[in-house]
């Protein structure tokens, strides 16, 4: 019985892992302008932990995403110019014939950082064992604050702005994120059978 699940996951793999290798790729061609983002989301969390984080020209508001089948969903959202992050962990599940799956995505793990410019995170969640902010200003008009082109919210909202935030051990749990560029060093793409989410 062991032989014939080891078969079948190595089937699984051979159908679904160039897929998703394709819809990665898409992924990043979103991120480096190649390609119209649409905001349309799944609804599916995407987690992601960080050892350590420094972000500059950093704003935050509140705002909503919409699924495809009309659902909103209230998120956080955080911009900034420019990330740098170490130990960087991004993962999902999805299902399969078989049971879900994990892709997981590692990088910045040997001392140089993943670097991304333009970033947005639409959270539904952050938790972090230490956070350190520079020039912080919290009760902005939200549809004042804007670090990346085009992203601020909605008119009457709270907005925040920091010049710099440096966090420690953060935990982040996504509906989506976007990025003008990323540069992810000793980057590592996986697609485990069963549930291998990063926390």
């Amino acid at each position: 019985m062991r032989e014939q699940g080891r078969v079948r996951w190595r089937r699984f793999a051979a159908i679904f892992i160039p897929a998703t290798l394709a819809a990665s790729l898409l992924v990043f061609a979103a991120a480096q302008g190649a390609i119209g983002v649409s905001f349309v989301v799944s609804g599916r969390k995407i987690k992601t932990s960080v050892e350590k984080l420094r972000a500059f020209d950093v704003t935050q508001f509140d705002t909503t995403v919409e699924t495809k089948d009309g659902r909103k969903i209230p998120v956080h959202v955080a911009s900034n110019k420019r990330t740098e992050s170490f130990g960087f962990c991004q993962s999902y599940l999805f299902d399969t014939p078989l049971g879900p799956a994990t892709l997981k995505l590692t990088g910045g793990t040997n001392g140089e950082p993943v670097i991304s410019r333009d970033a947005v995170l639409y959270a539904l969640r952050f938790t972090n064992d230490k956070i350190t902010a520079t020039n912080d200003k919290l009760g902005l008009d939200a549809s004042t604050v804007e670090s990346v082109p085009g992203v601020s919210g909605p008119p009457g909202f709270v907005g925040e702005h920091a010049d710099t935030i440096t966090v420690f051990n953060s935990r982040q749990t996504l509906v989506a994120s976007t990025a003008g560029s990323v540069t992810t060093p000793d980057s590592v793409v996986r697609v485990i059978p069963g549930v291998h989410e990063c926390f």
